[in-house]
């Protein structure tokens, strides 16, 4: 019982501390659900045929609606960067690591309040938007099923991208370089797909590139959610069960992930770019050759007539001086 009362007790703490980010996804997803249907309604009841307004109600509540898939990916960035905010500051880290919880119980509460401030909004509103249709004759089983289907996808990848922003806070002691390592987390694979393919279509002639597209898209968690809402209508695409099931199976993974580094992140990391010093090789490594390889295609395109002198230039200077990055 006592430690059922400490855990809600922490939600209560958090939640107070990040109250802004409760008031904006309520607000914003209150005007996206409820609001526009009620506007579609009104406005196009008496005036356009009720296929027209099905229609329109349909693609603004399905998963495929780019309003809702940008709403889901903001909401992920910002409960990621502010879930752990703490631990960036050292008289913080100090404070919450003073308190005599196990810091299990401490990291789910955080990351537990970055689900809830997202779905609970989700789902209130999406109530609300079923009175309204139903108050005005246009609710159905198939607009249900839809606007489920889509609650359902999008929680899945909302989760996967959050708590991959927030293992960037974990290896990080500053938010600036959390924010960096965020966009270096979920950009890293596309841009290293883009620099080799860069590269192989000018140095190989005879090179052809397969399933460039879909491969590009399955290395970011943006582009493998976008993949996977275009192909959820098709029911019999067994892809998409494919990026489901990775889905959930890489985000469990990562939570567990994000745990073990909660459990060894030393306090004094606070304030430090990383967190952990058996990291920084490896991330060095990791960035240092893309970086190195994208900046000679950059000192190539803009260097005279596109010659190859600024390539191999950019090239020799960042692979001299790689600590510097």
């Amino acid at each position: 019982m006592i430690s059922r009362n400490l855990f809600s007790k922490l939600l209560k703490e958090d939640l107070k501390r990040r109250i802004w980010t409760i008031a904006l996804a309520s607000l914003v997803l209150f005007l996206f659900l409820p609001v526009a249907c009620a506007i579609i309604v009104g406005n196009y009841r008496d005036v356009i045929s009720r296929t027209y307004i099905i229609n329109s109600l349909t693609n603004l509540l399905e998963s495929q609606s780019v309003l809702l898939i940008m709403i889901t990916i903001a909401g992920a960035v910002i409960c990621g960067l502010s879930s752990f905010f703490y631990l960036h500051s050292k008289k913080k880290v100090d404070l919450f690591h003073s308190i005599p919880i196990r810091r299990e119980t401490m990291f789910a509460a955080c990351y537990l309040n970055g689900i809830l401030i997202y779905i609970v909004p989700y789902i209130f509103n999406l109530l609300l938007c079923f009175i309204v249709l139903q108050i005005n004759g246009f609710m159905s089983s198939s607009i249900f099923a839809i606007a489920l289907s889509a609650l359902v996808v999008n929680f899945l990848y909302y989760c996967l991208i959050y708590t991959l922003l927030v293992i960037a806070a974990m290896l990080t002691g500053n938010f600036i370089i959390n924010c960096i390592g965020a966009a270096v987390f979920i950009l890293y694979g596309p841009m290293v797909k883009l620099i080799k393919e860069i590269y192989f279509s000018d140095f190989f002639k005879t090179y052809y590139s397969r399933n460039f597209e879909s491969e590009f898209l399955f290395l970011s968690p943006l582009g493998s959610y976008v993949e996977a809402v275009q192909k959820i209508n098709k029911v019999l695409n067994k892809d998409v069960f494919f990026n489901i099931t990775s889905a959930v199976v890489v985000t469990v993974l990562m939570i567990g992930f994000a745990l073990f580094l909660y459990q060894k992140r030393p306090s004094e990391a606070a304030g430090k770019a990383m967190a952990f010093s058996i990291s920084k090789p490896i991330i060095k490594f990791l960035l240092v050759i893309p970086v190195t390889l994208g900046g000679g295609i950059i000192f190539r395109e803009i260097s005279y007539k596109g010659g190859m002198a600024g390539g191999y230039l950019a090239w020799y200077f960042l692979s001299c001086y790689p600590t510097q990055l």
